[in-house]
């Protein structure tokens, strides 16, 4: 079965002219319907305008808008507790654990120290971040 055309729901058009004037006066983009917007910069007589003009610039591939990036950096920071676990997080990246415990259990807390090129902070007794 093919389509041969589509037939929109009825539009409900506001009409937003007042008797004292100061309105717009446009021509729907989709429908070529005459219309009194609220705002200056309106193109679509109705929402469901806006939605099949929507639908057809996807369907072209016309993709308007832009994915934004960030710049931020992100937070390669991993936060652990328990010496056990630092250690086993160390060997899970086939890191140097040999001395590994004695050295964490040296290290004040709020201090950070570098272990096999990762920085380990000591944010309390047995919590550790690694950077």
């Amino acid at each position: 079965m093919s389509i041969k055309s589509y037939v929109p729901p009825k539009k409900n058009i506001i009409d937003h002219r007042t008797t004292e004037g100061g309105y717009y006066n446009a021509i729907c983009d989709v429908c070529g319907t005459e219309f009194f917007p609220k705002r200056s910069n309106a193109k679509y007589c109705s929402s469901n305008c806006g939605i099949v003009a929507h639908r057809t610039a996807i369907a072209n591939g016309d993709n308007k808008r832009k994915i934004k990036t960030s710049n931020k950096k992100t937070n390669t920071s991993t936060t652990i507790v328990g010496k056990g676990n630092v250690i086993q997080w160390f060997k899970d990246k086939n890191l140097k654990t040999y001395g590994l415990k004695t050295f964490l259990q040296t290290q004040g807390v709020g201090l950070r120290d570098v272990w096999e090129g990762v920085s380990i902070d000591k944010i309390s007794a047995s919590k550790y971040q690694l950077i």
